[in-house]
C-alpha cells in the first residue's frame, strides 16, 4: 500500500475491448453528469441512496483492497486513508474531497461537486467511507458555500438531528454547534 494515492493506476482504458477498468479490474463506465442529474430529478430518494452507496462502495472497496482490508484502513492514519478515498472521488470526477474537524465533528468537504444533488453526493461518500472502514457511517449534507458541499460524517441518530436542524434553516456552523452542545440536549457525532 502506498502512502499516497497514485492516480496513474486508478483507471485503465482498453480500447481494443471497449472497456474501462478500475485499479481492482472492475469494469466501470463513464456516465455524463447531465444523465445523473436527470436521474436525481426523477428517481425516488431510496433509488438515489442505493445508487450512490453502490458507487461509493466500489470506491471504498478499492481503498480497502489497497490497504489489505478494512483492518488495514482502520490501522492507517486518517490522513493517509482519507487521501486515498479523496483520490478515488477525484478520479471518478465527483469533486475534490478533503476533511475538516470542528470539535468532535468530522466533515467531508467536496469542492466543485459534479452533481447537483447533495443527497446523491452524500450517498456516494457514505458508501465509500463505509466500505473502506467496515463501519456503518452516514454523511449528512449541511449545505453548499462558495462551491463547496459540506457533509457531516456521523452515526444515523446524529445525522437525523443535523437533517432536522438544516431543514429548520440553520447554517452548517449552527448545526455543528447544536449537535455538539450538551447544554442544548444534543450529543456529538
Amino acid at each position: 500500500m502506498d502512502a499516497v494515492f497514485d492516480p496513474a493506476r486508478a483507471v485503465r482504458f482498453d480500447l481494443a475491448k471497449g472497456v474501462v477498468l478500475s485499479s481492482s479490474d472492475e469494469r466501470i463506465a463513464l456516465v455524463p453528469v447531465a444523465a445523473l442529474d436527470a436521474l436525481t430529478r426523477s428517481a425516488p430518494p431510496s433509488v438515489l441512496a442505493t445508487l450512490g452507496r453502490a458507487i461509493g462502495s466500489a470506491m471504498g472497496q478499492r481503498v480497502a483492497d489497497r490497504f489489505g482490508g478494512t483492518d488495514g484502513v482502520r490501522a492507517a492514519s486518517h490522513a493517509v486513508a482519507l487521501s486515498h478515498l479523496a483520490g478515488e472521488i477525484a478520479v471518478a470526477g465527483y469533486g475534490v474531497a478533503s476533511v475538516e474537524r470542528w470539535g468532535r465533528a468530522m466533515l467531508i468537504v467536496v469542492e466543485r461537486p459534479a452533481l447537483s444533488s447533495d443527497r446523491l453526493v452524500a450517498a456516494i461518500v457514505s458508501g465509500a467511507l463505509e466500505a473502506a472502514s467496515g463501519r456503518p457511517l452516514t454523511c449528512e449534507p449541511l449545505g453548499r458555500e462558495r462551491g463547496a458541499l459540506r457533509l457531516l460524517v456521523a452515526r444515523e441518530a446524529t445525522a437525523r438531528r443535523a437533517r432536522l436542524s438544516v431543514a429548520a434553516g440553520h447554517t452548517w456552523s449552527e448545526v455543528l454547534t447544536r449537535i455538539q452542545n450538551p447544554a442544548g440536549g444534543e450529543d456529538g457525532a
